[in-house]
């Protein structure tokens, strides 16, 4: 993933949970391992070393779950909002269950947008058909509850296929069963 995101972007802001930093091979990336909150911080308290890309951006592509793009995106309306650029067009990726592959037909992958001015509700989208969605329009918390929703299937989908592997993977460490003819008959 990160080779293809160095040729896709000018820069790549690498956030971890957790483990170790990912090595950056591009002077103008980076990888911040203390979490988006942590991260949302840093952009605030040093001035240009976290920050500088936001007044440089002209698209910013997040990926990451429902909660911390919620958090990323309500930083961005407020406390951050004076350091980005004026036409900023801000995406987020919002995966989608693989389960119909038809585009626009099972509706397991419904996303409520609301206007980000009135705060209404402005329409569904399926997001098998669009991920990459505006950020400040998706509705996070129906974005949640879908995906919630889906997990259930998700997690039993994972464990049979799972299944399926392992016991593929033992059908092909045992002795052959094949016997000869001749050996057949008694």
């Amino acid at each position: 993933v990160q080779a293809v995101m160095e040729i896709l972007s000018d820069q790549a802001i690498w956030i971890l949970d957790e483990g170790p930093a990912l090595h950056c091979k591009r002077s103008q990336d980076i990888c911040f391992t203390h979490g988006i909150d942590d991260y949302i911080s840093a952009c605030l308290e040093t001035e240009g070393s976290y920050s500088s890309w936001l007044a440089l951006t002209d698209t910013l592509l997040m990926s990451d779950n429902p909660a911390s793009m919620e958090r990323m995106s309500g930083a961005l309306r407020t406390t951050l909002r004076h350091l980005l650029k004026p036409q900023l067009k801000a995406l987020v990726a919002v995966n989608s269950p693989m389960q119909c592959m038809m585009k626009e037909v099972c509706a397991q992958c419904l996303c409520q947008h609301h206007d980000p001015e009135t705060k209404l509700p402005a329409g569904i989208v399926f997001s098998c058909f669009n991920q990459h969605q505006p950020l400040f329009a998706v509705d996070f918390g129906n974005l949640k509850a879908r995906q919630g929703q889906n997990s259930v299937q998700e997690k039993v989908s994972n464990l049979w296929l799972n299944y399926l592997l392992d016991d593929k993977a033992r059908h092909l460490h045992e002795p052959s069963r094949i016997i000869a003819a001749e050996d057949a008959v008694d």
